[in-house]
């Protein structure tokens, strides 16, 4: 699995014309129910400059406003955009690697149509959904909790066929949570800054208990978001 997802990161990097190297770790991934095509909303942030990494939240519906005010006391919250996705599940055995995915709307509206056999769904729910100024419009693709995603540009003169669409690497897609947070101020030494948020990226905890790992998994994950915020900020005198 962590192969395709490398691959998958590397097809979003050469999709941009991004030369630099990188290592992509297996994300967190979390999915809510669904029963076929669904819509949900979303919080969404990218990180990692032109590597253009995906943290995806998804937004309970009971929940009048995606991002409330208390959260904007934490930095990692309060750089979240909303948004809409569109959660289209792809058969097992379906075939997906580079010689297929989509690199253009046309290609991405054919690729959902053959995968839920409506040839209208992509375009009717973009159109729907266009009316929200400054809101996100993401597609997720996914087969066996494997997640590809796009985002979804300003339709140019083509209309919607000519509609840009940028394929995203996530490294966690979740369920937006409400826990308390607590603030810790850190100081790191630069030259060990990268090196602690590679590491926080793709150590796999690996003590016996799966609650335990699946916690220190969050807990690394929170981590290395926090440092890149942090590293994005400095500004060398």
């Amino acid at each position: 699995m962590n192969d395709l997802y490398s691959e998958w990161g590397r097809f979003c990097l050469r999709y941009r014309q991004v030369t630099e190297a990188s290592d992509f770790a297996s994300p967190r991934v979390d999915l809510p129910q669904s029963d076929g095509v669904a819509e949900f909303r979303i919080a969404a942030n990218f990180s990692g400059g032109k590597k253009m990494i995906g943290t995806l939240f998804f937004v309970p519906y009971y929940e009048i406003d995606p991002l409330p005010i208390t959260f904007h006391h934490n930095e990692a919250i309060a750089s979240l955009r909303e948004g809409y996705c569109l959660l289209v599940p792809v058969a097992f055995g379906t075939n997906c690697s580079e010689s297929v995915w989509p690199k253009s709307m046309m290609e991405l509206n054919i690729f959902i149509a053959d995968s839920t056999g409506s040839p209208r769904l992509l375009e009717d729910w973009i159109v729907g959904r266009r009316r929200e100024l400054n809101k996100l419009l993401m597609v997720v693709l996914v087969q066996d909790n494997i997640c590809y995603g796009y985002l979804l540009g300003s339709p140019r003169d083509g209309g919607f066929t000519g509609t840009r669409v940028v394929p995203v690497f996530f490294d966690r897609l979740e369920e937006l949570s409400f826990e308390d947070r607590v603030l810790i101020e850190l100081e790191l030494s630069v030259k060990h800054l990268q090196a602690l948020i590679r590491h926080s990226r793709q150590l796999q905890p690996s003590s016996g208990d799966a609650i335990e790992d699946q916690c220190l998994r969050y807990a690394l994950d929170e981590l290395a978001s926090a440092l890149e915020m942090g590293a994005g900020r400095f500004r060398p005198t």
